[in-house]
Order: C-alpha cells, then structure tokens, then sequence
C-alpha cells in the first residue's frame, strides 16, 4: 500500500508529518518523487522555508519505507523509554525548563498482512539549523547552515502529559523504561517515581543509588 493512502481517519498529531511533493518549492528536480516522512519535521520547515537542502537520514527513510508499506489501520504504538530533562527553551522564552523525550516502536502490517519492519523514533525532540545570512552575486539574501544543528524541545513535562502518551498508545506503564537526564544521567525508575516526583527528588534518588525505591504520599524527598 502506497503513502497516498487516506490518512484523515487518523489523528494526524500523533501521525509523523508527511511532506508531499508540492512541499518542496524549489528546483523541479529537487523535489521529491514520493512524499517522504521526517523525524524532525520542524527542522525541515525551518530549511524550506530558508531554501536550504533537505536531506533525508536513514531513519527518515526507514520511517518512510514503513509509512509506505504499513496499512495504517494496523499501526500500533508502544512506548519503549521515557526521559525527563532540562533544557533551555529554544522555542518560546529562552528559559531554561523541564521537558519530556520519549521513544515509540511502531509495528503494522502491509496489505497481504505480512508484517513491515518495525520502526523506533523519538517523540519531543527536533533540531534547529544554525544559519548564517549573506547576499549573493546578484543581491539576493541568502541563507547557509553553519555549524551542527541545535537540538530542541518540543514537550514540557507533566504528569498529565505522561498518562496521555502511555494512554494513548495503551502501552503498560510497567514496561517502559524511565530515566533522568541532568549533569549526570540515572535510569532504573518506576512509573510512580517518574510521574510523581520532582526533578531534584530523581536526581537525588540516582546519586543515592535508590532508584526503584517506594514513593510515599506526602513524603519530601531528602
């Protein structure tokens, strides 16, 4: 089953995002012969809009080669890891925030009900080109990336938010890998100590060794 296939029965937040061929406004020749499905859409709006190149990783076109083969209908998500972490906000006020990265496995089928590679991509996370501005030969303003792309977040952190994914793609909370990410990284949290503690509380849990360990209503980590 091609990409072309109807996609609107589906929420198309919790879809990747499709760029279709009328997308890429540049070069005839540089558009792409089939939609393609980008891991970092926001960093590829951002270099079409600048008429910068965009190229394709391999994950992208394993995304794509999923998307192309997988009957929608037979998607299913799971949520592999989830990871709470601070960071500037590159996006909104430039101060500094806790936010939320998790990894969703995909797997489906094709039209013979044969099943498709699975795929396995980050949620939360985009990237954001570092540019340079300068007028070429004919005075147009032009733009160049300099430098490796900034990473950035894309979902600040809250408890309701983490039920809404795992909810959403009715994945056991059990399973799910959670971790903190800060000057040092501590995984090995359960579910309630993810979604229940503060950051400092995590953080003080992993350099106690303690992760795992109950939560207790009312109770102020020390």
């Amino acid at each position: 089953m091609s990409s072309e296939v109807n996609l609107e029965n589906i929420d198309r937040f919790e879809m990747p995002f499709k760029f279709r061929m009328n997308d890429f406004r540049q070069e005839e020749e540089e558009k792409p012969q089939k939609p393609l499905y980008f891991i970092f859409p926001k960093f590829v709006e951002q270099l079409r809009s600048l008429k910068l190149p965009v190229v394709s990783t391999l994950e992208d076109d394993s995304l794509t080669r999923f998307m192309d083969l997988a009957v929608p209908e037979s998607i299913e998500k799971v949520v592999t890891s989830m990871v709470r972490l601070k960071a500037i906000d590159l996006l909104g006020d430039k101060k500094r925030k806790e936010f939320l990265i998790w990894h969703e496995s995909w797997t489906g089928v094709d039209k013979n009900d044969n099943p498709v590679p699975s795929v396995i991509f980050p949620k939360g996370v985009d990237k954001l080109a570092r540019t340079a501005k300068y007028t070429d030969s004919e005075g147009k303003i032009k733009y160049k990336q300099i430098g490796i792309p900034a990473i950035i977040y894309t979902q600040e952190f809250s408890a309701k938010k983490v039920d809404e994914i795992i909810n959403f793609t009715q994945t056991d909370a059990e399973v799910i890998q959670y971790s903190l990410q800060g000057t040092r990284s501590f995984g090995g949290f359960t579910y309630e100590e993810f979604r229940n503690l503060t950051f400092e509380e995590l953080n003080e849990r992993g350099k106690k060794g303690d992760a795992g360990s109950p939560v207790v209503k009312g109770k102020k980590e020390k």
